[in-house]
């Protein structure tokens, strides 16, 4: 391989990897020009250097969070997948190519030296040097590209649930599980230094994805130590590639520089930051009742504060403010087999990093012998009633409206069911969160339907924060 390839691609690449992605597409287009105004001992070189041009325009809308239309001007609609399609068939078509020349060149003609059509030896070697660089980049890029086109399909996937309109939750177990299958493909196959870095940063964004997802998942079934352990990994993985993205930016400056500073770091990876804070503010909610007495509750409060969306302090105020008996998030334990209670439990029964089946609320229909549905509060405002709301008539009253069939419960208007409770005299509102998990508003009188819009609203609003609906929908921006 020629010297000024040997500079060139270590740059390009650097420069991609280091999210710079603009600086690498003028490095490459300058190069190409270069090129393609000399003579060139390759005719695959100025065509590779456009494909890596291409992939560097089109990296930078997939981390600046471009990943689902683009529309040009008086131009039909595109969309990045059909650029990263584009790119692999012109990737495609040099693997062959540089194939096909490196299998020609070892078949010279015998007479080639005689008639002096033979390239000088040194000719020779860099120009076979250089194709079977390509060769092994294309194939390798292909490789990455291919991984991007798997990531845009589940960025597209929870985008279109968000605009869905859909109650039910994503299958956070399933998307791990797809998340799983690029992690360890397409990075573990590796094989090329130049792009080392650039897969690098493929393989934190799939782990920091399969960890927040596993986490869900983990919240899903109230395993509160499954779900610590895949935030604290998803936090860890964010971290390691934040002082990765940091290390690149410090090179390009001398030691003790004043022009040194902080990598600005591209949307998607901000985004990425946003979902594991979600996550955690989820996790904050649904373990209170495990978290609060490991601490004071002004240091409670004072965590929680810190949380992107503070739940308990929300659901708190709205309790207050809406006068309401309570407001309570409760858990159909029965839906869970193997639920031992909050808390740290281990569960030998799940192998290591795998999520558990979603679980689905039971309906009478679905068996004859209908089991006790027992229930649980994870979190009820006034906070003094958690723990001890087995006692409470409001909760007595709770219980005999969730454990009737779903058929025997009002229309829900908004996703919202109003019941009233004769033998209780208490109105209850709710509204699910999960499969297995219910947020219920009370009052202990009779409310008509009108007195509800209120509570309604807040509910829904509530379940579309922590279903993440908003989160997702700002994978288009505006």
């Amino acid at each position: 391989m020629e010297g000024k390839e040997l500079t060139v691609l270590p740059a390009i690449f650097q420069q991609m990897a280091a999210f710079n992605y603009s600086k690498a597409k003028d490095i490459a287009e300058k190069e190409r020009s270069a090129v393609c105004s000399s003579a060139s001992i390759i005719s695959l070189w100025p065509q590779f250097l456009s494909c890596l041009a291409q992939l560097a325009a089109v990296e930078k809308l997939y981390m600046n969070l471009s990943l689902l239309n683009i529309k040009g001007f008086l131009r039909r609609e595109n969309s990045l997948r059909a650029s990263y399609e584009g790119l692999l068939s012109d990737l495609s078509e040099l693997e062959t190519g540089a194939s096909n020349t490196m299998s020609a060149s070892l078949h010279q003609p015998a007479d080639a030296a005689a008639t002096g059509d033979e390239p000088p030896p040194s000719a020779r070697s860099a120009g076979d040097g250089l194709r079977e660089l390509i060769w092994s980049l294309s194939a390798e890029l292909r490789s990455f590209i291919t991984a991007r086109l798997c990531l845009i399909k589940f960025y597209e996937k929870c985008y279109n649930h968000s605009c869905s309109g859909d109650n039910n939750t994503l299958d956070y177990g399933d998307l791990a599980s797809s998340i799983a299958d690029i992690s360890y493909t397409c990075p573990d196959g590796c094989r090329q230094p130049l792009l080392a870095a650039l897969h690098a940063n493929l393989k934190h964004e799939c782990e920091v994805l399969q960890s927040v997802l596993q986490g869900l998942c983990s919240i899903q079934h109230h395993s509160f130590l499954s779900a610590l352990l895949h935030l604290d990994a998803a936090h860890d993985a964010l971290v390691n590639w934040q002082k990765l993205i940091t290390s690149k930016e410090s090179k390009k400056y001398s030691f003790g520089s004043s022009l040194l500073k902080t990598q600005t770091v591209p949307p998607l990876f901000s985004w990425l930051w946003q979902v594991r804070s979600a996550a955690t503010a989820k996790f904050s909610l649904y373990f209170y009742n495990s978290l609060a007495p490991q601490t004071t509750l002004g240091e409670m409060k004072n965590l929680l504060a810190k949380q992107p969306v503070d739940y308990v302090a929300k659901l708190v105020s709205f309790q207050r403010r809406v006068d309401a008996t309570s407001v309570c998030l409760v858990l159909e334990t029965s839906g869970l087999p193997d639920y031992q209670g909050p808390g740290y439990h281990l569960r030998p029964s799940t192998p290591p990093g795998a999520c558990p089946p979603p679980p689905t609320s039971y309906h009478a229909s679905d068996d004859v012998s209908k089991p006790h549905r027992t229930f649980e509060s994870i979190f009820s405002s006034p906070v003094t009633a958690a723990g001890g709301n087995t006692d409470s008539e409001w909760w007595t009253s709770l219980l005999a409206v969730l454990s009737r069939d779903a058929e025997q419960l009002p229309p829900a208007k908004d996703d919202v069911c109003q019941v009233y409770h004769h033998q209780s005299g208490y109105t209850h509102y709710l509204r699910a969160v999960e499969p297995l998990v219910t947020v219920a508003v009370s009052y202990d009188c009779h409310r008509v339907e009108r007195d509800g819009v209120p509570v309604r609203t807040f509910l829904s609003d509530l379940c579309l924060q922590l279903n993440f609906t908003s989160l997702f929908a700002t994978l288009k921006p505006r």
